[in-house]
């Protein structure tokens, strides 16, 4: 593997939660077992734009620095080490469940921050 198609992947994937996020607001309430609302319809459509403009963001980057990719590399560490700090810490708070879904989310974010890692620096 090489960071170009990780990094590809990596949007990709993002691309397709953004748009599972942003676009069924109503199953997302029924996925945590909440009361659908304006409020969460509003956050739902918020955090899946967000998704896709960090997926379309990464899924170029390759294309966009070529040679350079690897400067690009610490700012890409950031940015998932933050997408994944976020549903740890709303675990921990209660506010999501850790069912089989989250384990997923964690174990494939924590997956490419650790490849990201290893492919994008001389470790």
């Amino acid at each position: 593997m090489t960071l170009p198609t990780l990094l590809k992947a990596f949007g990709l994937i993002h691309i397709v939660m953004g748009l599972t996020f942003g676009i069924p607001t109503w199953m997302v309430s029924e996925m945590m077992g909440w009361e659908h609302s304006v409020g969460i319809a509003t956050m739902s459509e918020h955090w899946g734009s967000t998704l896709i403009i960090v997926g379309l963001f990464f899924f170029q980057m390759p294309s966009l620095l070529g040679e350079r990719l690897h400067e690009f590399t610490k700012l890409a560490l950031i940015a998932q080490i933050i997408l994944l700090a976020m549903p740890l810490y709303h675990a921990a708070t209660g506010a999501i469940p850790m069912d089989a879904m989250w384990y997923l989310l964690v174990i494939v974010s924590a997956g490419f921050l650790y490849f990201t890692y290893a492919l994008g620096t001389d470790a």
